[in-house]
């Protein structure tokens, strides 16, 4: 029988007036409106992969995801070849009745290609459009020469980016210009972001060789203040300062990495500013990336994971622990230099809650710089996408510690700290400030 339908997606926090939508999620499987020969797995190895199903050789999923408002959207879907089955098996992917691509079934390569050079060496495949429309409108089209499930190309992760409203005027920003340089970088292994760049794909450390640049998008509220393309991962953009008590959005895109976001955008305030960029991610992964301001110099990212066995002591990933349980969690950057990124990675989730805090290395406890700081906490998952924690509204302070999200192991799905479910811990020890106080 056909597995049952996963939860309804996780909701989304409010979006305060005048603030640019964040992305979404695609749920394929949740918004579907037709679907013929195929499921989402619910085994241990191919659980929450959506693919023709045992026994077909052919089958279809059409369906139609509301997006927070009418406007412009960058999409991608992901798809994974199988190394078992025949390279002729493909998917054809179509957004909002495009002409649509079709996706070959080939581990050794991926797609999209600059030439010879494609994307992936294990077969991750990404098809990403713009489309103009309130919903985004999907068919997968599946044929295979196998009868066999686990020898099917399969579906995985895929989000819609809000990239700006057709109709929407910006107030425009008054003064002079102000140029700043920005930088693209992976946010696993600091990486440059340019085409032809080999970096980590998150299980590799080389496992993607870039085939495209990133574009970047200025946004104050809805309208689109200044767009376009990265060259050497890096690009200059000249604007005013946005409007008194307002602060520009900035949203990049990329195929084969997750949409970035952030409503704290330096462009137009300081002479340079970084982006960190994640990779996608299959089902079962998750990862954190803690980035901040100029001030203060560093804030360190703090993951404490729960055992396998509850009797077993949790373990805590951080600059000095920097994996546990076997590696399934790891810090894969630690950044001493300011801004960020500080990347934690999650293979394989235990039951039991992940709490996240961040520490402000060196900081005094009694005057913490968490006020000046625009700390984000981004956590990405394939099933929610991006969800962005901001210092100013997400969690509790507690010294120079920011509690930030408890994740829950099954669900894998994030909840704001509170003092009952994340209790205090003692505060790490630094050479700054010495040992900590007792709590």
């Amino acid at each position: 029988p056909p597995a049952p339908p996963p939860p309804p997606p996780f909701p989304r926090p409010e979006i305060a007036a005048g603030e640019t939508p964040p992305p979404l999620p695609i749920g394929w499987w949740e918004f579907q409106t037709d679907s013929q020969g195929v499921d989402v797995g619910v085994e241990e190895h191919n659980k929450g992969q959506i693919s023709l199903m045992e026994g077909s050789t052919s089958g279809f999923l059409r369906g139609a995801m509301p997006v927070t408002k009418m406007g412009r959207w960058g999409v991608y879907a992901v798809l994974y070849a199988v190394a078992a089955s025949d390279h002729n098996d493909q998917v054809k992917v179509s957004f909002n009745g495009n002409a649509g691509v079709t996706m070959q079934n080939d581990v050794s390569s991926g797609y999209p290609c600059d030439g010879n050079k494609c994307l992936s060496k294990t077969g991750t495949h990404v098809a990403d459009t713009t489309i103009t429309d309130d919903k985004v409108i999907y068919e997968f089209t599946w044929t295979s020469s196998s009868t066999s499930r686990d020898q099917h190309m399969w579906l995985g992760a895929g989000e819609a980016a809000f990239t700006g409203a057709t109709a929407a005027a910006a107030p425009m920003p008054v003064g002079r210009p102000k140029q700043t340089k920005v930088k693209a970088m992976n946010c696993i292994d600091g990486k440059k972001l340019r085409t032809g760049q080999k970096t980590s794909d998150g299980p590799q450390r080389r496992g993607y060789i870039l085939a495209s640049d990133p574009r970047m998008i200025v946004l104050l509220g809805d309208a689109v203040i200044w767009e376009g393309t990265f060259s050497g991962a890096k690009v200059s953009i000249a604007v005013p300062p946005p409007p008194e008590g307002r602060r520009y959005a900035c949203v990049a895109t990329m195929a084969g990495m997750m949409a970035f976001y952030t409503k704290f955008c330096d462009v137009g305030l300081e002479k340079r500013y970084e982006i960190a960029m994640n990779p996608v991610m299959k089902p079962g992964e998750a990862r954190l990336v803690l980035t901040w301001a100029k001030k203060p110099k560093d804030l360190d990212i703090y993951v404490l994971a729960p055992h396998s066995s509850p009797t077993e002591a949790p373990c805590e990933v951080n600059w000095r622990q920097k994996e546990c349980h076997s590696s399934t969690v790891r810090l894969d950057r630690d950044d001493t230099n300011g801004h960020g990124p500080e990347t934690i990675s999650i293979f394989n989730f235990n039951p039991g809650n992940y709490i996240v805090r961040i520490d402000e290395y060196g900081g005094n406890p009694t005057r913490p710089s968490w006020p000046v700081s625009e700390a984000t906490v981004a956590y990405y998952a394939p099933h929610i996408g991006g969800l962005f924690n901001f210092i100013d509204s997400t969690g509790f302070i507690e010294g120079r510690m920011w509690y930030v999200i408890a994740i829950d192991g099954v669900t894998r799905t994030p909840a704001a700290c509170t003092r009952e479910l994340c209790p205090v811990r003692p505060q790490p020890r630094n050479m700054e400030i010495g040992p900590p106080p007792t709590l």
